[in-house]
């Protein structure tokens, strides 16, 4: 099989990944040479985290390793990598269509009852008029009939916006409220805010095992613990929040690190101990005793930074439960700003 040599790339900055093509035997074909180069270019795409890099690299060293250049082997490699670019937001997606399904049935729901009230009223108000009751009377009843109706549409506005905001699955705060929450938290680089990123760890093969209904049994537990945690540490000025899939967040004001890393390791212990059961659609116990852990990473607001203080803070914590992942999963890293 013909090979391409490192003289024969163009770009000298490839030519070191050409001789490593070529020592493996990659067949000259664009198709194969330009999927290389776009993995490799992944490296640097600040907008992937570092564990969808790792996969990718993991993917780049499989075909190597595997040797197989078929038009099948082509096709496969290109799902997995655009599934492993793709995959977050896909989640993200998911996740806003849901919370956007939720909020649709509710506005539904809310305008069918005003709707009955507004006839309710109109038709009461017939009736008042015809009864020949004093006007006095009238425009007292009629004065709090419309008070009882407007209360009602108010409540309602209140409770769209805090739907708005809320996660369907969890009923945590979801990432629209998450990030106007953050945003109002790093409003100067001297604020003091911690940050706490959780992920479920190997959330996928509890999915591919026993299904997206347990899966979404497991979502909900977790979001469960992780707001009784948080509401003993510091109920009043922390927020939980679900990040997207099986990511979560704890804003932390007014948090020194330490006392961070403390909330963070009672959230671990918490769901660590905890036993799940595995139920059936007809809510039969399937499993007992089903255990999941969860790493953390932890970073604080840095007074050296001058601008995009949220992004970089979500940007160190989630490198810091990078970290946690690779060291062994089921722990608590802390970013160190240099």
């Amino acid at each position: 099989m013909e090979t391409l040599t490192s003289m024969e790339c163009l770009v000298p900055t490839q030519r070191k990944l050409c001789e490593l093509l070529a020592e493996a035997g990659v067949p000259v074909e664009p198709r194969w040479y330009s999927l290389f180069f776009y993995m490799r270019s992944l490296e640097y795409n600040d907008a992937l985290t570092d564990d969808q890099k790792c996969c990718i690299h993991e993917l780049f060293r499989e075909i190597i390793e595997k040797k197989n250049f078929s038009d099948a082997a082509f096709v496969e490699i290109s799902r997995r990598q655009e599934e492993i670019v793709s995959t977050p937001y896909r989640r993200r997606l998911k996740l806003a269509l849901t919370e956007s399904a939720a909020l649709l049935s509710e506005v539904k729901l809310l305008y069918h009852r005003r709707t009955g009230e507004v006839v309710n009223l109109g038709d009461e108000t017939v009736k008042k008029l015809q009864s020949g009751a004093p006007p006095e009377e009238l425009v007292s009843e009629l004065r709090e009939s419309f008070h009882q109706v407007v209360e009602g549409m108010n409540e309602d506005v209140c409770n769209l916006k805090r739907l708005v905001h809320t996660d369907a699955l969890t009923g945590l705060v979801n990432r629209r409220g998450f990030d106007r929450k953050l945003a109002r938290c790093c409003t100067v680089p001297d604020t003091l805010v911690s940050l706490l990123m959780l992920d479920i760890d190997l959330f996928k093969n509890v999915n591919d095992t026993y299904g997206h209904p347990f899966g979404d049994q497991v979502l909900k537990i977790v979001g469960q613990l992780l707001h009784e945690a948080v509401q003993k540490k510091c109920p009043d000025w922390c927020l939980a929040a679900r990040y997207g899939g099986e990511e979560f967040a704890v804003i932390a004001p007014e948090i020194q690190s330490d006392d961070a890393v403390e909330l963070a390791e009672a959230i671990r212990r918490s769901i660590a101990k905890h036993r799940f059961k595995i139920r059936s659609v007809d809510g039969n116990v399937l499993k007992h005793d089903f255990r999941i852990t969860v790493s953390v990473g932890v970073a604080s607001l840095v007074p050296q930074w001058s601008d995009r203080l949220a992004e970089r803070l979500v940007q160190c914590a989630d490198s810091a439960l990078y970290r946690a992942k690779q060291s062994g999963r089921n722990r608590v890293c802390v970013y160190a700003a240099e």
